[in-house]
């Protein structure tokens, strides 16, 4: 094929597909001249449905132009002055107006959500009106946004019609809650009146049922009445009572008449008419006659019933058989009649008794006149009864000077039935009729006789032995003072004792610190234990003086058991070694070593009873045992054990031993001295510790003196656990180890007025290293510590010319002309009474020591007053 027809070939088909094309734009045309003639009808339609709407109704496109607006749109545009909806046909409007009819709906269209408000805004007439809008997007084929569909409704009427409707709504629902508040409250009220008118009918219907129980339950024949007498109800009772049924007086109103006893019928309904309407207290008594002819009492009670408007309904009333009581009534009548007569007697009898009594028997009533006055009154006071009764009885017995008291007291006394005499005796002065004063002791009571108070009043006459007592208090005042003779007596001996005992055992102790031959040695130590026996007996009389006036006091203090058993077990030992027999002292392990308690007491006791056990003990052994009983953390009570291979003690005399100068052997022959007074000051002592003590005897077996004390615990010191080094103690003048006095060369003033004594003062101060002068009477010692410095005065007490208490005041005063005014003063005398210590540490004295003077004693209260050396400069 030549390329010509191949160009044809290809013209054709162009012009093929280009008829078909026009052909398909032809078809294209036609439909969319279709389309847009269905559109054009569309639209019509639409408008005219739009123009119809009574609503306005706009559409704007995107950038805020109003495209198209109904008829009412324009008319409610024209009545707005402000133009507030703007121009239509897409002319601009202002954007403050057009806010006004829209909202962000570019996000709300892209949401695909209507949005709806309220606006308020003012027409031509200048009134505000309230607009409902409405708008929704509008979308083309594709689904996009092309602009929105306002709508908008005029709702200020019904806004209007709403607030009116809301505001009456409030107002109803107030109304609504203030009756509903009024009917809760009536319906309260109504509620507690019907609870009030349950309980008064439950509590009638109650008071009806125990009335009820009450009537056809008790004895009494209950009634009730009308108001022309006739009965409506009889208890069950009234069979019991009269024999007749209830029905039978309900049935008869004359029946009651009938069974009256006739001698009481008038009484009866006399009594019974008299109070027709009238509640008449009080009750009538009448006979009736039962069917079985048996008389019985009645007593009847009736009231008047009334209603609530006081209308008169009838009586209610009871009547009771009270046969039993008149019967007893006779027979009280009876026997009033044989009382008046057996009183009379009894009276008479009384008075033959009150006449024989031996004190005075009165009465008074309550003006304190007489009203009775037997025999023994007329002996004491000297007035017969016919003189006393009816007379004032503080005027006729009172003595002047105390009839106001008794007058003052006597109204008390009659108010309220008490007074100072009631339940106890007292001792008053009286006045007998001739002038004189007697004692008397009055016992008083009050009565009642006959209905009124009246005072009744035993008196003794006591003037004799008023004088007996007062001649016994004479001789009791003469009785205390030979008492206080006796201890002066007693001091002044014991000071007469102790000085020259001082002197003695001083100078023996000195004479033994000599060069002595054998014999000589023999004679002082036999002296020095002489001494020392009749100091052991002034002591225990001095201890048992202080302990029977109760005003010995333990001196508690830390010790060691161990070290007090060695130093008290030495001495005996030796003395038990000299008779030849064997002394023994154990301390059982579990015991403490280191306690607290009174160690100079426990010496004491421990040395009483086993002194008396080797004294008595002629062979054989003494031992001694300490063991424990019981203890707590705080405290062990401790058992000391004396026992002897001695005589013994019979059975009979073991009760007496602990009594004071009480012994077993009181015969003249007997082999052993002694005052009696050691185990009672051991007793006394032990139960001061607030311990036991007792004896285990048998005659010629033996014996066991036993005593237990409570005693503190206490840590070991330092001192004790460590060691601790002990300073040399040099020879006494005795040849005994003692403890150094501290201070060497201190200077000491003795105050001395006994020579002997000065000297054994003197020699035993300056064995001790010490420098020691000595005066004889206080005033000397305040002329010497006027001149001469001293470190520390041995004051006797007393002493001629100025004693040593006396001479302590004028050094202690800071106006005396001593150097030293607070230099330590240490009493040393032979006054060891009871008391005695006190006086001295009152006077000013700093410490006490008694005579004979024991040199440990001395040396410690030297260490313990002497003041410290000065340190070198």
């Amino acid at each position: 094929m030549s390329d010509q027809d191949k160009s044809a070939e290809q013209l054709l088909a162009e012009l093929t597909e280009l008829r078909q094309r026009v052909a398909k734009l032809t078809d294209q045309l036609a439909h969319a001249k279709q389309t847009e003639a269905s559109l054009c009808k569309s639209e019509y339609l639409y408008r005219v449905i739009l123009d119809n709407l009574p609503d306005p109704i706009w559409v704007e496109s995107l950038d805020g132009r109003i495209e198209a607006v109904n008829k009412a749109w324009r008319a409610f545009a024209e009545s707005t002055p402000d133009e507030t909806l703007g121009p239509a046909n897409g002319e601009s409007v202002p954007p403050e107006t057009v806010a006004r009819f829209r909202e962000p709906e570019i996000a709300g269209a892209a949401a695909r959500r209507p949005h709806s408000r309220e606006e308020t805004v003012r027409d031509a007439q200048g009134n505000l009106r309230t607009l409902a809008t409405f708008k929704v997007e509008l979308l083309d084929s594709t689904g996009r946004v092309t602009g929105v569909l306002g709508m908008a409704r005029d709702i200020t009427e019904s806004k209007r019609t709403e607030d009116a409707l809301r505001t009456t709504r409030d107002r109803l629902e107030q109304r609504v809650a203030e009756r509903t508040a009024e009917l809760t409250k009536i319906n309260e009220q109504l509620q507690a009146e019907v609870q009030q008118r349950r309980e008064a009918e439950e509590a009638i219907r109650e008071s009806e049922w125990k009335y009820r129980v009450v009537a056809e339950n008790t004895y009494d024949w209950e009634f009730w009445t009308d108001p022309q007498g006739r009965f409506i109800y009889c208890s069950p009772s009234c069979q019991q009572v009269t024999g007749h049924a209830p029905d039978e007086f309900i049935a008869d109103p004359t029946l009651l008449e009938q069974i009256i006893h006739p001698e009481d019928r008038g009484r009866y309904f006399g009594h019974f008419d008299s109070y027709n309407e009238v509640f008449m207290p009080g009750e009538i008594r009448f006979r009736i006659i039962r069917p079985d002819g048996t008389q019985r009492w009645i007593g009847h009670v009736c009231q008047a019933v009334r209603g609530d408007n006081g209308a008169f309904m009838g009586r209610r009333g009871s009547n009771r058989d009270i046969t039993q009581e008149q019967q007893a009534e006779a027979a009280l009548r009876e026997l009033n009649d044989n009382l008046e007569r057996t009183v009379a007697s009894r009276t008479a009898e009384l008075r033959s008794i009150t006449d024989a009594a031996h004190d005075a028997i009165l009465m008074m009533d309550p003006h304190g006149a007489i009203s009775y006055w037997n025999r023994a009154a007329e002996r004491i006071f000297g007035y017969t009864a016919e003189e006393a009764l009816g007379r004032n009885l503080h005027e006729l017995l009172a003595p002047e000077r105390f009839q106001a008291d008794h007058r003052a007291a006597f109204p008390e006394f009659v108010r309220s039935g008490n007074g100072p005499a009631i339940g106890k005796t007292l001792e008053l002065h009286a006045r007998h009729r001739d002038g004189r004063e007697i004692a008397v002791s009055l016992s008083l009571s009050s009565v009642s006789l006959h209905g009124k108070w009246h005072a009744v009043g035993i008196l003794s006459d006591i003037t004799e032995r008023k004088q007996k007592d007062d001649d016994l208090r004479a001789a009791m005042k003469v009785a205390d003072a030979a008492n206080v003779a006796k201890g002066e007596f007693l001091a002044n001996m014991s000071h007469e004792i102790r000085t020259p005992m001082n002197g003695v055992i001083g100078m023996t102790g000195l004479l033994l610190d000599t060069e002595l031959n054998a014999s000589q040695r023999r004679y002082a130590e036999a002296i020095r234990s002489s001494g020392e026996s009749l100091l052991a007996l002034v002591n225990d009389i001095l201890d048992f003086s202080k302990i029977e006036a109760g005003k010995l006091e333990l001196e508690l203090l830390d010790f060691n058991l161990h070290d007090l058993l060695e130093s008290f077990a030495a001495p005996l030992a030796m003395r038990a070694r000299s008779k030849g027999i064997e002394f023994n002292c154990a301390l059982e392990p579990n015991v403490p070593s280191l306690v607290r308690g009174a160690p100079g007491r426990l010496r004491q006791v421990l040395t009483n009873l086993a002194g008396n056990a080797v004294k008595f003990t002629a062979q054989g052994r003494v031992s001694v045992r300490v063991s424990l009983v019981s203890e707590t953390a705080a405290a062990s009570v401790i058992r000391f054990s004396v026992q002897d291979t001695g005589i013994g003690i019979p059975r009979e005399q073991q009760e007496m031993l602990f009594e004071k100068f009480s012994q077993a052997d009181t015969s003249t022959t007997r082999r052993h001295g002694g005052t009696g007074l050691g185990l009672a000051i051991s007793k006394r002592l032990t139960e001061l510790m607030a311990g036991e003590i007792g004896v285990n005897s048998q005659a010629g077996a033996g014996s066991e003196f036993w005593f237990t004390v409570p005693m503190g615990k206490i840590a070991p010191p330092k001192s004790l656990t460590q060691g601790s080094a002990k300073p040399a103690a040099p020879a006494s003048p005795a040849g005994v180890a003692f403890p150094a006095v501290r201070r060497q060369g201190a200077r000491i003033l003795v105050a001395e007025d006994n020579v002997v004594n000065q000297e054994v003062a003197l020699g035993i101060l300056h064995k001790l290293g010490l420098r020691a002068e000595a005066v004889a009477d206080g005033g000397e010692v305040i002329e010497v510590l006027r001149n001469m410095p001293y470190e520390l005065v041995l004051m006797d007490v007393q002493m001629p010319e100025m004693d040593g208490l006396e001479a302590t005041r004028i050094i202690r005063d800071p106006q005396s002309p001593v150097l030293d005014h607070q230099i330590p003063i240490v009493a040393m005398t032979a006054h060891a009474m009871l008391g005695d210590r006190e006086h001295c540490l009152q006077a000013g004295m700093n410490d006490y020591l008694a005579k004979p003077i024991d040199p440990r004693a001395l040396i410690e209260a030297l260490n313990k007053w002497l003041p410290p050396e000065d340190p070198m400069p």
